[in-house]
């Protein structure tokens, strides 16, 4: 049985601190001094080393692993001509899956740390992208609540104005044809108001 790696025997919180500096793209050299300066305690670039090796040969065994189970589902597909072979392929699935969630389980907290820091990062873009969503309608909301105000304005304005006209005509007919040679220019005049208030 191989010797344990001292990155192993760590705390979590320290091997969290050294994981979360890998995935920065840093060197064992930097990690080892970032580590000695937050932890007060030596961690050697050949530790870091010996255990990045290790972790590495662990995930190309279990590639291998996959890659035979893979080729051993296939021959038990070709091995079983009158069986259905829909159900033979979903049942393999099913077992490899089961088998894989076994195999999640037992890995070393490195593996297990980089498996929930990409989840959360998925997590973290689905929220970016909802929130962006959000903002967006908002931004359309408002654009849409301002033009139908700036619609109700120039209503109320048109009515008022009819309004107007309407007295004027029972009270002094001639101001309404003076006022009336003047009213497309009025219109545009509260239009663009309405529209400036808004």
């Amino acid at each position: 049985m191989p010797k344990r790696s001292k990155v192993d025997t760590l705390p979590d919180d320290q091997r969290h601190f050294i994981v979360d500096h890998i995935l920065a793209g840093e060197g064992d050299h930097e990690i080892s001094l970032s580590f000695e300066d937050r932890f007060q305690k030596k961690l050697t670039k050949n530790s870091l080393s010996a255990w990045r090796k290790t972790a590495r040969r662990a995930l190309a065994e279990r590639y291998r692993v996959a890659r035979d189970q893979a080729r051993e589902l296939l021959e038990n597909l070709k091995l079983e001509p009158d069986a259905d072979k829909h159900q033979v392929l979903i049942e393999s699935i099913e077992d490899h899956l089961l088998a894989a969630v076994a195999q999640v389980n037992a890995q070393d907290p490195f593996k297990l740390l980089l498996i929930q820091q990409e989840e959360k990062r998925r997590h973290l873009r689905q929220r970016e992208l909802q929130l962006r969503e959000r903002a967006q309608t908002f931004q359309e909301e408002q654009v849409e609540k301002s033009e139908t105000l700036r619609r109700d304005r120039f209503a109320i304005a048109v009515e008022l104005w009819r309004f107007v006209l309407d007295y004027l005509l029972t009270k002094e007919p001639a101001a309404v044809e003076l006022l009336t040679r003047h009213s497309k220019d009025l219109l545009d005049g509260l239009e663009k108001e309405c529209a400036r208030a808004a």
